[in-house]
C-alpha cells in the first residue's frame, strides 16, 4: 500500500532530482527535458524511470520509455513500452498528481519499498507531456 506524502521529498537521490529540476524551472514555467543536467541525469540513473503523456482521447495514460533498476522491483518488472496504467497504478496515481506541475511524491506504509517522486516535464513550458519518476531505498 503506498501513501502520498511530501515525505519522500526529504533524503538521497529524489532530493538530488528535486534540486536539478528547481534549477531546471524557468519562473513558473514547467522544465523541458532538455534543460537537465545530463551528467545528474547520468548518475541517478539506476532511480530514474522516463514517461510520456499517451492519450487515448478522453484518457490520459503513460508508457515507459526508460527504466532503471531501482523501478524495475517497484514496478514488478515493468519494461519499456509498458502503459503503467495496468503495470504500476501506484506510479500512475503519482503522474496523474504531478499534472498539476509540481512534483507529487509517495512512500509504501510499510518502507520495505521505498519513496517514489514523480516530476513532470513539458515541451512548450506550459503541457505536462512527459515524467520522470524517481525510485529511493530507505
Amino acid at each position: 500500500m503506498w501513501r502520498e506524502d511530501a515525505l519522500a521529498a526529504m533524503h538521497g537521490p529524489i532530493k538530488e532530482f528535486e534540486a536539478a529540476w528547481r534549477d531546471c524551472a524557468a519562473g513558473d514555467a514547467i522544465p523541458t527535458a532538455p534543460r537537465m543536467d545530463a551528467m545528474m541525469v547520468r548518475r541517478l540513473l539506476p532511480h530514474l524511470m522516463a514517461l510520456e503523456v499517451v492519450n487515448d482521447g478522453a484518457v490520459a495514460h503513460y508508457r515507459a520509455r526508460l527504466i532503471g533498476a531501482h523501478h524495475r522491483k517497484l514496478t514488478g518488472g515493468c519494461r519499456a513500452g509498458d502503459v503503467l496504467d495496468d503495470v504500476a497504478p501506484h506510479v500512475a496515481r503519482a503522474m496523474r498528481a504531478a499534472e498539476t506541475g509540481q512534483p507529487a511524491y509517495a512512500s509504501d506504509e510499510d518502507g520495505a519499498e521505498g519513496d517514489l517522486a514523480v516530476f513532470p516535464f513539458a515541451s512548450d513550458g506550459r503541457t505536462v507531456d512527459r515524467f520522470i519518476a524517481v525510485a529511493a531505498a530507505r
